[in-house]
């Protein structure tokens, strides 16, 4: 199930190509695999996420955890931030046309009002698209925020999801410890009544009432856990309710995810496309930064009216002006070349920032499959541990009864058979949430 590497190097060949490719118009969308797709074949790649949780408690805390999330929220406020930044430069290219209302009085030897009416025109000739190339770069960033937005939302589901998994999983082992402790507390009971009757000895009872003791501290800490994991979730929730789901009575089983991975699917994450179109972005700021050296063409005009009294202001005959304007930069000290330049520099450190996302990304995949290959061999092995655990300490147990063990050895055996338990169950927890992040690395989302 592994990423070869010969594989990984084409995926990453074909990702990076992108960076040599010519701006597109925009995104396109990329159709998810066959196998991929629910048995109605209608769910898009982005929603894929929710298929692999078979648990409708859980997609509906994910769904209430991504309507309150204060993050989640001041995310979306960005994006909208962005998105009036997109109108502010579209307005830029289109005519200004302003209405303009002055009331003047003044005098030396004899008082004047002056009254004022009039229309103002203005618009800049756009030769050289340097705002359109403003106006390209707030859309590219649009986008980017777009996809940081759904990459936002997958993130928090999927960590919903872990933290679930966690609250889960820390139930059972909060369970197992407290099985062990009742079973030393009755190891106890019966070495007390054994003590009593003359048929045992002292140290017999110190080490199981030191092993109770160690057992019940281990105990506390887990509860502890437990109770800062539903606190945690209650900030995600923006909640201070205090019981806002039930855990489930059976451990979730998160369904496997495939491992034919297409490079076009990893691609399809929204936070790599959302470093492309950050790179497109820096690219038109460079092009509006070189335009920025040329010559500018702006055209106004203004027509009104003009009186010394106010209710004579519309009777006279319209004043009126044209303006063909023409600026050109001659010396500002270097300041908009050294703009130029930064734009360059910020240009190729997105591209750069671009290509990382995508290692990361291959990198992300690559130990999240063979973390689903260790972890599935770690549990098979645990549980060959557990079985042989319990054989143990069924044989102490009888061993001790007949008076030819040494109490050290059942409560060791016991020890190890809990802790077997414990592990096996830890490694469950770990490999399910493994799937998780393999989905999220994969560009699954909800």
């Amino acid at each position: 199930m592994s990423v070869t590497a010969p594989l990984a190097l084409i995926i990453l060949s074909a990702l990076l190509s992108a960076c040599a490719t010519s701006r597109p118009a925009g995104p396109t969308p990329i159709p998810p695999p066959i196998r991929w797709q629910v048995s109605a074949q209608t769910a898009a790649f982005e929603q894929q996420l929710q298929v692999i949780i078979p648990s409708a408690a859980l997609s509906d805390l994910i769904a209430r955890v991504q309507r309150n999330n204060l993050d989640l929220q001041q995310t979306a406020l960005l994006l909208k931030e962005q998105q009036s930044r997109v109108r502010q430069t579209e307005a830029d290219r289109q005519p200004q046309l302003d209405l303009n209302v002055s009331s003047q009085r003044d005098g030396a030897e004899q008082t004047r009002n002056q009254y004022s009416l009039g229309l103002q025109l203005s618009w800049e000739l756009d030769l050289w698209q340097r705002l359109a190339d403003q106006s390209d770069a707030a859309r590219a960033e649009y986008r980017a925020r777009q996809f940081e937005f759904d990459a936002a939302r997958n993130s928090l589901a999927a960590r919903t999801a872990s933290l679930w998994l966690d609250m889960a999983y820390a139930q059972q082992i909060i369970a197992t410890e407290q099985a062990r402790i009742a079973s030393l507390s009755r190891s106890q009971a019966a070495i007390k009544e054994r003590f009593l009757g003359g048929g045992g000895q002292l140290d017999d009872l110190e080490a199981a009432s030191s092993a109770r003791a160690r057992a019940e501290a281990v105990l506390l800490q887990l509860q502890q856990t437990q109770a800062e994991r539903l606190r945690e979730l209650k900030l995600l929730l923006a909640s201070t309710t205090p019981q806002p789901f039930i855990l489930p009575a059976k451990l979730p089983q998160i369904e496997a995810v495939p491992v034919a991975i297409p490079a076009a699917v990893i691609a399809h994450r929204a936070d790599i496309r959302a470093a492309l179109e950050r790179a497109y972005a820096a690219d038109s700021n460079v092009a509006a930064a070189a335009k920025a050296l040329l010559p500018r063409f702006s055209f106004s005009a203004n027509s009104g009216y003009n009186s010394d009294q106010l209710d004579q202001l519309l009777s006279g005959s319209p004043v009126w002006q044209l303006l063909l304007n023409l600026s050109a930069p001659l010396l500002d000290g270097g300041r908009r070349q050294a703009e130029h330049q930064i734009s360059q520099y910020s240009a190729r450190r997105a591209w750069l920032s671009y290509r990382k996302t995508l290692l990361n990304a291959l990198t992300e995949v690559n130990n999240s499959l063979q973390r689903e290959q260790s972890l599935l061999l770690q549990i098979e092995r645990q549980q060959v541990a557990v079985h042989h655990a319990d054989n143990s300490r069924s044989y102490y147990r009888e061993r001790y009864l007949a008076g030819q063990a040494d109490i050290l050895d059942l409560l060791r055996a016991q020890r190890d058979l809990f802790d077997s338990r414990i592990n096996l169950l830890q490694s469950r927890q770990q490999h399910q949430k493994n799937r998780i992040t393999l989905a999220l690395a994969l560009g699954m989302g909800v």
